[in-house]
């Protein structure tokens, strides 16, 4: 009864978010350009920049990888975190130039100023939406196994639900696990938490969550989670 109560809260939960988010997918518009040193040039939508490599979403291929060092310019109309090297941070958008001493530089607009950057001094891009929607990405997971030798049924629910502005990452998550048995009594595993990171100036930065957490395989009826940090990125590379 326990179980069949949480598959039709799973079910209509799972629902909701598909709700939320399709409309929102289905509006989003490709419209960054990518151009590659062999001459391609990709259309698509910039997820981000981390690691020296650019996630670049496109609707012929999926989402692919691209590494940095292999892109001569970029384009896109929307705005973006962009962070250096030395530990500063721009919210603008991005275009390229060229410049006959310099080669390609990454122009940013920022508040109606052209900025020039090298490319090789940029460590991450991060998108920032304008709108509210817009700047939240949203996932949710729902499975259901069945166990016929053993009579194991168990189903499990997560989901996450990130919100980021300039400078802040506020985030969200939860999961639960229900697993049934035959002769035994379902166990319950379930964990809500909220997260929030601030970038500071000079590569500071602070974070800190707070979570609450039942796990009836443990004994744990409601256990309150609450943790923080405060600390520098030192290297960026």
């Amino acid at each position: 009864m326990i179980l069949m109560r949480y598959i039709s809260f799973g079910i209509i939960s799972f629902t909701m978010f598909l709700a939320l988010l399709l409309p929102r997918y289905i509006k989003a518009q490709k419209t960054d350009i990518v151009r590659l040193n062999n001459g391609d040039e990709l259309t698509g939508e910039i997820k981000d920049m981390e690691y020296a490599k650019v996630r670049f979403k496109t609707d012929a291929m999926g989402t692919i990888y691209i590494e940095w060092d292999k892109i001569v310019s970029v384009k896109s109309d929307k705005r973006f975190q962009i962070e250096m090297q030395d530990g500063s941070t721009y919210f603008a958008m991005l275009e390229t130039i060229y410049d006959d001493s310099l080669g390609n530089m990454l122009a940013l607009i920022v508040d109606s100023v052209s900025v020039n950057l090298d490319f090789e001094d940029i460590i991450r891009i991060i998108p920032i939406k304008s709108t509210f929607w817009d700047r939240i990405d949203a996932s949710a997971d729902l499975g259901f196994n069945f166990t016929k030798a053993s009579s194991v049924a168990q189903l499990n629910f997560s989901g996450r639900i990130d919100y980021r502005t300039w400078r802040l990452l506020r985030s969200f998550s939860f999961s639960s696990v229900i697993t049934s048995q035959k002769d035994t009594s379902a166990s319950q595993n379930h964990n809500v938490r909220f997260d929030v990171l601030r970038n500071l100036e000079n590569s500071w930065y602070y974070a800190g969550f707070v979570g609450l957490e039942r796990n009836t395989q443990l004994g744990i009826d409601l256990r309150l989670l609450v943790g923080g940090t405060y600390g520098n990125d030192i290297i960026h590379t």
